[in-house]
């Protein structure tokens, strides 16, 4: 059976106390600095795309209800219908805080 591994003890210090350590020291920490970084910018694209999806969500919910209730609205072309139709869609956009552009 595999030891669970003891968890690791992190130091922290100010960068400033760096200069008045060992310059192989120094070289090492700034090492460790630069690779911190570039794991952190990852993580922070990931966290990014992840944040727009998450805002995505409700306006793809509030567009499936919509195209639903089109779906299931009989229709004919006339001038009344049009209108109605744009009443619906109109009043499922408001329902969901959907913002709508109407023309001028």
């Amino acid at each position: 059976m595999e030891e669970p591994e003891a968890p690791q003890e992190y130091v922290v210090f100010p960068e400033e106390a760096i200069k008045y350590l060992p310059e192989e020291w120094q070289q090492h920490l700034y090492a460790l600095k630069e690779e911190g970084q570039g794991v952190l910018e990852a993580a922070d694209d990931n966290l990014k795309i992840l944040n727009r999806l998450v805002h995505a969500f409700p306006t793809m919910a509030s567009l499936r209800y919509i195209q639903h209730r089109l779906a299931s609205t009989k229709f004919e072309a006339s001038m009344a219908a049009l209108s109605i139709l744009a009443i619906k869609i109109l009043h499922a956009a408001n329902t969901f805080g959907t913002r709508v552009i109407t023309p001028n």
